[in-house]
């Protein structure tokens, strides 16, 4: 563990962990639009018990701070004990440093007493893609974070438990990468189809933005938003539009029967 900016008297009191399937954290890819800022989930997988958490976290080459010139997309913020992480019932509190336009963070937790399980939602991370370009792509990295700043190979995400048999996690960094706005496409795939009609459908009369299926920004879901969905049915991201070759998926077996959905909206 590595610790900075913090003045502070650590004692850790540590059982023995249960060892189960082989520790992994996972980043995950993710898609943003442009002007989007929204909160994606760091997930755990194999069950040991854990005491804590170092969680430090880097987009891009982490900005200025880090000798790198990327300025966004920006972390704003960072829960790893809040509703819906692993933390939740039994944690210590949170200790943060955003620094650098929130090109990175490091975030740690200490004293979850009883342990908790390390199968779940490790963390979230609130995400600003303002600024940012379709087709952009940007590392979104759990290890090696801040090589200019700590020197070579950076610093690792890890997971907190004195026993000296506890596993090394398996760390798997992601990325983000911007999708162009498209009239229909609720998912961020680039592509117009029934995956979009199914989304529209689950969500109407409700309020909500463009993921929810409010295609013309009106702040609820309904027929109007089943007609531009229709009007742009089957339409997929041209290489102009999103900075890249974007993936036709094959045609769903379901598609008449979305098809069938949005006429049903529409009456």
């Amino acid at each position: 563990m590595r610790y900075w900016a913090h003045s502070c008297f650590l004692v850790f009191f540590a059982t023995s962990a249960t060892t189960s399937a082989a520790l992994v954290v996972t980043a995950g890819d993710h898609r943003f639009w442009p002007d989007e800022t929204r909160t994606i989930a760091i997930q755990v997988t194999g069950g040991d018990l854990i005491e804590g958490l170092d969680l430090y976290v880097q987009i891009g080459d982490g900005g200025e701070y880090n000798g790198g010139t990327d300025t966004t997309p920006v972390i704003v913020g960072v829960d790893i004990v809040g509703p819906g992480t692993i933390f939740e019932p039994s944690n210590d509190g949170q200790m943060d440093d955003l620094v650098a336009l929130g090109c990175w963070a490091g975030t740690f937790t200490l004293m979850a007493s009883p342990l908790v399980p390390a199968e779940g939602v490790l963390g979230f991370l609130s995400l600003d893609a303002t600024g940012t370009q379709p087709g952009e792509t940007y590392p979104l990295l759990l290890t090696g974070v801040m090589a200019g700043v700590f020197g070579e190979p950076g610093i690792d995400t890890s997971l907190i438990n004195l026993d000296p048999d506890f596993p090394t996690p398996t760390i798997h960094n992601g990325s983000i990468l911007i999708v162009p706005i498209i009239p229909g496409d609720a998912n961020r795939d680039e592509y117009v189809d029934e995956l979009d009609a199914k989304i529209l459908a689950a969500n109407w009369g409700q309020s909500g933005g463009r993921a929810e299926g409010d295609f013309n920004g009106d702040g609820v879901v309904n027929a109007l938003d089943a007609a531009i969905l229709a009007a742009n049915w089957g339409h997929v991201a041209t290489t102009e539009q999103s900075g890249h070759l974007a993936a036709v998926p094959e045609p769903g077996g379901v598609t008449l029967l979305s098809c069938g959905v949005i006429a049903g909206l529409l009456r």
